[in-house]
């Protein structure tokens, strides 16, 4: 298996696996502006600078196999981003 050294969310340190960390594109151009959407919502209730935890994966022990945690995915904002 492929994993991938991590740090969960209570700082522990383990794998998780790639394929967990793609996501799914989406298939109409519906289900990308309902992505977008959802993604502008969150980040209007956010902090400024803060991060928005898109989802979490398994955070695994070197098994492969033992959960040991959670690894969270998440979206940063640039602030170095130019706006329209």
């Amino acid at each position: 298996p492929e994993l991938i050294a991590a740090v969960g969310v209570d700082g522990t340190e383990g794998y998780v696996y790639a394929s967990d960390l793609c996501n799914e594109d989406a298939k109409t151009p519906e289900e990308a502006l309902a992505q977008q959407q959802k993604l502008d919502a969150m980040a209007a209730q956010r902090s400024a600078g803060e991060a928005i935890v898109m989802r979490t994966v398994p955070l695994y022990a070197v098994d492969g196999k033992t959960v040991i945690g959670d690894f969270a995915i998440v979206n940063v904002p640039n602030p170095n981003r130019c706006e329209p």
